[in-house]
């Protein structure tokens, strides 16, 4: 066990120098800020922006993307171009590369399905991403090296301990890694504890993960006895009623809406408001049956992989508004519909969300599905790729990755299915539980 967890520190302050390396140092030397418009621009002034980077994306896609090129002309305007889907993606994620760049990284989304896209990006995409994100965070008053507690689904532990520590420190970026699959109504004290003795001007979460701390701590009557900043939380569908409630005991929340393909980004405000990033990407909203608007997302900084007005599977129920009154001079959104998971429950009292993240990588998978009809299991429904994906290694890999972050108090039922039911609106849910939390 001492080497376990010698090793998950080990690797921590491993990954934690070299995203300071490739990623903090980079945007403090502005590598990409002579692509960033300027935060004092009017909206008239941000249109103009964004339609000159709009037609430089374009350009350079239809004259070295082969995708593009094979399909439009050099005089082609962005409404002249179809939508491009996620399966378009999956069939032609070749000619969708960019030929003239050699080095490129390979990525994986989660998948609304579970079923993840294969991606790739240019390494000045990643600058470009950590820029975005860092300028957010500068806005909501971080500097370099303030003290961040982090709960986004790291594992610096190992899940089948139940003794503290569940966490362990970055001393590159002055971060405590702590684990999201730990927090329960037995362990809340524990958390509490650390956070009180590292004190972390921010806080940085998956939604689920730190809407779970917020409940217990009013359950426990807990507060900080310090000043945390704010909360910075991405990845999963926020609610307002939920935002609030972390704000009630933790700070300001600040939101950041973007996906792995790069395409559309959406951050909060001081008031609250999704406002779109115009110098990241151009975002259109077109109507469905249901009254909602999905968005369509044109991205501007992976050239490697350019995703021109690409359906994104989000959706809104409004049109962007103007006049936020926050000082930014951005269209905003009251909110995002995007994918609405529920969290498996644990024997032991824990409340686990993101567990899409175990079914990425997995080859010859195509989708699957996590359903939780009572506490002591969990079943795994999985559509194969094709009919020679081997039964054994596909549901051996399923059932590893699962148990890694939910345990060994759980049992975990792999079922095989030739598809997996939607909703009744039509929608994917990652993970169905009917257990109350």
């Amino acid at each position: 066990m001492g080497n376990k967890k010698l090793n998950h520190k080990i690797t921590a302050n491993l990954k934690g120098a070299l995203s300071v390396v490739t990623k903090d140092i980079p945007f403090m030397l502005g590598v990409y800020s002579n692509e960033l418009g300027n935060q004092g621009f009017d909206y008239s002034q941000w249109l103009e922006f964004q339609n000159i980077k709009k037609e430089k994306i374009i350009a350079f896609s239809i004259n070295n993307v082969p995708f593009y090129n094979s399909r439009y002309s050099s005089n082609t305007s962005l409404c002249g171009m179809d939508f491009l889907t996620k399966d378009q993606i999956r069939e032609h994620r070749e000619s969708l590369s960019c030929k003239i760049t050699k080095l490129k990284i390979k990525a994986l989304t989660s998948g609304t399905t579970n079923q993840p896209l294969t991606l790739w990006r240019s390494p000045s995409s990643i600058i470009a991403e950590q820029t975005f994100v860092r300028r957010h965070w500068a806005q909501s008053g971080y500097s370099f090296r303030d003290k961040v507690a982090v709960i986004r689904g790291e594992m610096p532990c190992t899940v089948n301990g139940n003794e503290p520590p569940f966490w362990c420190q970055n001393f590159f970026e002055n971060k405590l890694l702590m684990s999201s699959y730990h927090i329960g109504i037995g362990t809340g004290h524990f958390y509490f504890k650390a956070l009180e003795k590292f004190q972390p001007k921010f806080i940085q979460a998956y939604p689920s993960s730190i809407i779970n701390l917020a409940k217990i701590a009013e359950l426990n009557c807990w507060s900080p006895n310090w000043e945390i900043k704010g909360v910075f939380t991405s990845s999963e569908t926020f609610k307002k009623e939920d935002q609030e409630l972390v704000a009630r005991v933790f700070g300001p929340v600040f939101d950041h809406y973007g996906h792995a393909e790069r395409a559309a980004l959406m951050q909060t405000c001081s008031k609250g408001n999704y406002h779109l990033i115009m110098d990241y990407g151009f975002l259109e909203f077109d109507p469905v049956d249901d009254g909602n608007f999905e968005i369509i997302a044109t991205g501007f900084t992976n050239k490697l992989m350019p995703l021109i007005r690409y359906r994104t599977g989000d959706f809104v129920d409004h049109l962007p508004l103007h006049g936020c009154g926050c000082g930014l001079n951005t269209p905003y959104l009251q909110g995002i519909q995007g994918r609405q998971d529920d969290c498996v429950q644990t024997p032991d009292g824990r409340s686990i969300g993101r567990l899409d993240v175990a079914f990425k990588g997995i080859s010859g998978l195509l989708e699957a599905q996590i359903v939780q009809n009572e506490l002591s299991s969990i079943i795994v429904k999985y559509v194969a790729a094709s009919n020679d994906v081997s039964h054994r290694v596909l549901e051996t890999a399923i059932f590893n990755n699962l148990r890694e972050r939910v345990g060994q108090e759980i049992e975990v039922i792999l079922e095989r299915v030739d598809f997996v039911p939607k909703g009744a609106n039509g929608k994917f849910r990652s993970v169905i539980s009917k257990v109350e939390n």
